[in-house]
C-alpha cells in the first residue's frame, strides 16, 4: 500500500502492534514530531480516499478513477465508458457499436451480414430494395417514390398521377383544394351553395339548365307548373290549396303528397271562386308541447292533433309520461322525449314504474368495429358501435371481424371508424388496418 511506502504508520503499527498496547499515539504524531502520514490507517478511523491515498484498494472510487484505472474509467460501462471506445475491446467496430458498420472508421465491416449488405451497391445489393435505409431516397432511388411503402398516399400525391383533393386524401379539407370547402359536405361545404349548383349530391343539379343533363321541368322541380319556362306542362299542374290556406300551381299528386288539396284540372289560383281554407290545427306532442301543423304532420310526428279548428295559442297539452328505464334496471317516470335524451329506453304509453318497473338489461357478447368481443348490454354495445353476433352465447364462440379500418384522429389517438366518421372527426383512414398495428404512431 501506498501508506506503508510512505511510512505513514506509527513505529508501533508498522511492527504489528496492535493499538492500545503501545505508548504511541495513533493519529501519526511521535515523540519528535508528526509524520506526513497519508489518512488510509484503519485503525485511526482515517479517509481513505483523501490526499494520496485516492487509489487505496479500500477506496470505492478506485476501481473507475481515471488516474488509478484508466482502462476502467475508459472500456468498463459501469464506470460510464464503453468497450465501444478506441483502445478498449471490442472498440468502435465491435457488434453492436455505433460505428460498426460506419464503412469510413469500419471499412472492414463494409459487408458484414449485420451492415445489410444485401443494400450495398459495393457488395453486389440493391440499395433501393425492400427494406434499405435509402429505399426511399427521392435522390438515390426516384422509382420507390411513388410506392406503397414509400408514399402512404399515391393516390393523392400530384407527382405519382393523384388527385390531392381526392376522397380521404390529407390536404382534401385544406387551402389547397378551395372546391370541397365549398361544396364537399365532409368539408363544411354543401352541394348546393353558389358555384356548387351542378355537383352530384345537389337536389337541384337536375332541376338547373345550366348542369349537364337538367331540366327545369322535370318532376317536382321548382319551375315545373311555371307557365313561362314550362307551358309544355300546363295539362298536368292545377291549383292547389295547402293547409296552411295559401294556394301554389302544382300537379294533383305533388299537391296530396304536400298535404293539399287540388282544386282540378285547368283550375288556377287567381279563379278559384273562394280563398283556400285554413285547415292546421293545433297538435299536442307527449312532452306537452304544441306546434299548429295539418293532421297529416302531426300524424307523422306521434302527435295528437286536436282537431279542426283549434289552435296552440287556446290549447293546453297534458304531458304524459312513460316508464323509462335503464340499463342497470333503474326506473324513473319521464316524458318520452327526456327519457330518450337521457339515454333510456321508454316502456310505451301509460306505462309507470309503479306498475310495470324495469330489470337489468342483460350481457351479451358484442362484437366491436375493432375486431374485439366484450360482454355488453343492448344500449352499450349499440352505443359503442358493435353487434350481436347471432346464436352465440359467449365471446370465445364468437368470429368478430374488424369492420372499417383504422382513424388517426388529429389528437393521436386511433379508434376504429368507418371512412365517413373518420372523415367527419377530421381523422386520416386507413383502410384495412386496425390501431393495434399502431398506424397513428410518429413515424
Amino acid at each position: 500500500m501506498i501508506c506503508v511506502l510512505l511510512g505513514c504508520l506509527s513505529p508501533a503499527l508498522a511492527q504489528g502492534v496492535p493499538p492500545g498496547e503501545s505508548d504511541q499515539p495513533i493519529d501519526g504524531t511521535v515523540a519528535g514530531g508528526r509524520y506526513s502520514c497519508c489518512t488510509c490507517n484503519p485503525f485511526g478511523n482515517c479517509d481513505c480516499c483523501g490526499g494520496v491515498c485516492i487509489c487505496e484498494s479500500a477506496c470505492p472510487s478506485t476501481f473507475c478513477n481515471a488516474v488509478c484505472n484508466p482502462g476502467n474509467a475508459l472500456c468498463r460501462t459501469q464506470c460510464g465508458g464503453s468497450p465501444c471506445n478506441v483502445g478498449c475491446s471490442p472498440g468502435p467496430c465491435g457488434s453492436g457499436c455505433p460505428d460498426e458498420c460506419n464503412d469510413i472508421v469500419c471499412p472492414q465491416n463494409l459487408c458484414a451480414s449485420q451492415c445489410q449488405p444485401e443494400c450495398n451497391l459495393l457488395c453486389g445489393g440493391n440499395p433501393c430494395g425492400s427494406g434499405c435505409p435509402d429505399e426511399c431516397s427521392t435522390i438515390v432511388c426516384p422509382q420507390n417514390e411513388c410506392s406503397a411503402r414509400c408514399e402512404p398516399h399515391p393516390e393523392c400525391n400530384l407527382l405519382c398521377g393523384g388527385d390531392p383533393c381526392g376522397d380521404g386524401c390529407p390536404d382534401e379539407c385544406t387551402a389547397l383544394c378551395p372546391a370541397n370547402l365549398l361544396c364537399n359536405p365532409t368539408c363544411g361545404g354543401a352541394p348546393c351553395n353558389v358555384g356548387c349548383i351542378c355537383e352530384p349530391d345537389c337536389p337541384t343539379t337536375r332541376c338547373s339548365p345550366f348542369c349537364a343533363g337538367g331540366d327545369a321541368c322535370a318532376a317536382n322541380c321548382p319551375d315545373e307548373c311555371s307557365p313561362i319556362l314550362c307551358p309544355h306542362n300546363a295539362a298536368i299542374c292545377e291549383a292547389c290549396c295547402l293547409p296552411d290556406g295559401s294556394c301554389t300551381f302544382r300537379p294533383a299528386d305533388r299537391c296530396l303528397s304536400d298535404g293539399g288539396i287540388p282544386q282540378g284540372q285547368d283550375s288556377d289560383c287567381e279563379s278559384l271562386p273562394q280563398a283556400c281554407p285554413v285547415r292546421l290545427q293545433a297538435c299536442c306532442a307527449s312532452d306537452g308541447s304544441c306546434t299548429d301543423v295539418s293532421p297529416l304532420e302531426c300524424l307523422s310526428s306521434r302527435g295528437r292533433a286536436q282537431g279542426t279548428g283549434s289552435v296552440c295559442s287556446d290549447t293546453t297539452c297534458p304531458i304524459s309520461t312513460v316508464a323509462c328505464c335503464f340499463a342497470d334496471g333503474s326506473c324513473y317516470d319521464s316524458s318520452p322525449r327526456d327519457c330518450r335524451n337521457g339515454g333510456g329506453t321508454s316502456s310505451g304509453r301509460g306505462t309507470t314504474c309503479a306498475v310495470d318497473g324495469c330489470t337489468a338489461q342483460q350481457t351479451r357478447p358484442c362484437c366491436l368495429p375493432d375486431g374485439t368481443c366484450a360482454e355488453l348490454t343492448r344500449d352499450d354495445c349499440s352505443a359503442g358501435g358493435g353487434r350481436f353476433p347471432r346464436g352465440v352465447q359467449q365471446c370465445a364462440d364468437a368470429q368478430c371481424t374488424p369492420r372499417g379500418g383504422a382513424c388517426c384522429l388529429p389528437d393521436g389517438s386511433c379508434q376504429m371508424q368507418s371512412r365517413w366518421k373518420c372523415r367527419r372527426a377530421s381523422g386520416v383512414y386507413h383502410a384495412g388496418e386496425t390501431c393495434a398495428s399502431s398506424p397513428c404512431a410518429a413515424p
